[in-house]
């Protein structure tokens, strides 16, 4: 609604302006007008308000969650322990060196990180089976990446390279190709 002005100035013989009961209905209206938009305001920021509150207190409990999982070290900036990464992400587990007389190794030499969707067996090592998804990293002395996976139980795939920038360039065209 547009805002009512009272007519407080044309000459209407006996009187000026708008009459009492006009002007006043006038006012009454601009002002319900006022404590609606006062009233939708006061609810959009209590909405904002919340939703606020409730972010806040998803971060609060993330860092607490967090501080209890890493914490500062005696220098204040890294961990005086490591905690293993199967406690912070239910996954890694298996790390072990390999060398020339290892099967299936990608290089000669490195170590390699096996991460699975569940526990390894008593022995330390993940098994082969139905449900188990297990992934291998391996870095070798090479510096190269190296990764390989088996699914549901299934043979581990051929080892796959990463390219970064120490085993690829870029030609003239913007294209990555092997160095």
């Amino acid at each position: 609604m547009a805002r009512k002005n009272i007519d407080t100035t044309t000459d209407n013989g006996s009187y000026r302006g708008d009459l009492a009961p006009v002007a006043f209905g006038k006012c009454n209206d601009n002002f319900t007008e006022v404590y609606q938009n006062a009233a939708a305001a006061q609810t959009t920021a209590n909405t904002a308000k919340s939703t606020a509150d409730e972010a806040k207190a998803t971060a609060d409990s993330a860092a607490t969650t967090a501080a209890g999982k890493v914490s500062k070290g005696a220098n204040g900036t890294w961990p005086d322990a490591i905690p293993t990464a199967w406690n912070l992400w239910e996954g890694p587990r298996v790390i072990q060196a390999f060398g020339t007389s290892s099967n299936n190794a990608p290089v000669g030499f490195g170590v390699a990180i096996a991460v699975a969707n569940s526990p390894p067996d008593a022995s330390g090592n993940f098994t082969k089976q139905n449900g188990r998804w297990i992934n291998q990293l391996a870095f070798g002395t090479n510096n190269d990446v190296y990764f390989s996976q088996s699914i549901n139980g299934n043979q581990f795939g051929a080892w796959r390279q990463f390219w970064h920038s120490g085993n690829t360039t870029v030609d003239a065209n913007n294209f990555i190709k092997r160095a």
